[in-house]
């Protein structure tokens, strides 16, 4: 059986892509999902994991807080700014591996998406107390 360089090359590049794209959608994603654009506040899950850790004394724990409480506006302010910016980025990766897969693999691939989307969509409501 003759193998053709250029055929194992490109389905290496393919899959490459697919697994690049993956990591980098993954970790966008979770980076999104941190959920800057809400009213919900996140410094107490901060905070406690930063006692965890760190073993804070009640001094460190008070200020941290208010280091937090102190930035929290402006984080706000930048991630209402670029959230518009990684969407279109999550879009275009989406559409990306979508173009190189086949029928079926992209059926599965938008259930995937779907479920993701579905997840970040509740994670969200919980957040806000929504049911």
């Amino acid at each position: 059986m003759k193998v053709n360089r250029s055929k194992i090359q490109a389905t290496g590049l393919l899959l490459g892509t697919f697994v690049a794209g993956t990591v980098v959608g993954g970790a966008a994603t979770a980076f999104a999902e941190w959920d800057f654009d809400s009213e919900t506040d996140k410094r107490p899950g901060y905070i406690e994991l930063l006692q965890g850790e760190l073993n804070l004394t009640a001094n460190q724990r008070a200020l941290s807080e208010e280091f937090l409480s102190r930035y929290n506006d402006a984080s706000h302010a930048i991630w209402n700014d670029i959230a518009p910016r990684y969407e279109e980025v999550r879009s275009n990766v989406r559409a990306e591996i979508m173009g190189v897969l086949d029928d079926d693999q992209q059926t599965v691939y938008s259930g995937m998406i779907a479920r993701s989307d579905s997840l970040r969509a509740e994670r969200r409501r919980e957040a806000h107390g929504q049911k």
